[in-house]
């Protein structure tokens, strides 16, 4: 893939995975559909940490890297915090311009067989001052991802957010073109989506920024669950993904040590999911196309 002369279509694809609940799989998502897009697709994908819990930096270092090297990355201040917070009594270290790159954690490079990619700015509990930043300061992921260069550079950059709405979720929409929400099908769903839907339309930060919703993504669904069942039909109104993530221990428990797409039984499973995420982003690029056509 050519970084030069791109055309906004061939450009990264930004989407954030986002939900106002927790225990959702909406990190188990995130770093699965990254990594079924370079194994399976031989694609370029950076994942941006924005979870101040930090668990998909967490899972990814354990897998490619290690604890260890992640805490030689926060030590030298090689993480989201250091984009993102820039106050002179901050604890964490200002981040220069010239130190723009070194964030950016090659996790899984391509090789002979493989033109794939998978790189990571890692997460960190002290992006928890982000909150108190100062006015405007939810544009500084837009800016490190516009002044990098990043979307010349990948195919994808995939944003995992906190369980809240805030300037977390604010500085990971606007620097995105889409959002997908993975819910998982309990009676609290139907709510946090609307609260969800209603906090993005309101939300002036996000004001004549295009923002697209892929829809919603069924996780921990199981056939033979009636009332589960029930639940997401009572989403028949909004964008669904017809495939959902199945059941499965490690997503209920949290443990998210090993991959999902690695098991022989959920590979098939992940790998469904984000064959249908490539192609819905593919249909609103096209819906779009043609938008602008007409408008013309």
């Amino acid at each position: 893939m050519s970084n030069e002369g791109k055309t906004e279509s061939e450009k990264a694809k930004v989407i954030s995975f986002i939900n106002m609940k927790g225990g959702v799989g909406k990190t188990t998502l995130t770093i699965n559909v990254g990594y079924t897009l370079v194994k399976e697709y031989q694609k370029k994908v950076l994942i941006i940490d924005m979870d101040p819990q930090f668990n998909a930096t967490q899972a990814l270092m354990t897998k490619f890297k290690s604890i260890k090297e992640y805490t030689s990355l926060r030590d030298s201040q090689r993480t989201i915090a250091n984009i993102l917070v820039n106050q002179s009594m901050s604890m964490v270290s200002d981040m220069s311009e010239t130190d723009n790159k070194n964030h950016i954690v090659k996790l899984l490079d391509s090789d002979e067989k493989s033109q794939g990619q998978l790189d990571l700015v890692p997460g960190d509990l002290s992006l928890t001052e982000f909150e108190n930043s100062v006015r405007g300061s939810e544009k500084r992921l837009t800016k490190f991802i516009r002044d990098n260069q990043l979307a010349e550079k990948y195919h994808y950059i995939l944003i995992d957010t906190p369980a809240t709405y805030s300037v977390y979720s604010q500085a990971s929409l606007l620097s995105s073109s889409y959002y997908t929400v993975p819910i998982a099908p309990d009676i609290f769903s139907s709510l946090g989506y609307s609260l969800l839907q209603n906090a993005i339309r309101k939300d002036l930060v996000l004001d004549d920024h295009q923002l697209t919703n892929l829809g919603i993504i069924f996780t921990m669904s199981s056939t033979y669950r009636q009332k589960r069942t029930s639940i997401s039909e009572s989403f028949k109104n909004d964008p669904k993904f017809k495939n959902t993530l199945k059941e499965n221990e490690n997503i209920r428990t949290g443990n998210i040590e090993n991959f999902i797409y690695d098991m022989s039984k959920t590979k098939d499973n992940i790998v469904d999911i984000t064959n249908e995420f490539i192609k819905r982003i593919g249909a609103q690029d096209e819906s779009s196309k043609n938008t602008s056509t007409i408008q013309k």
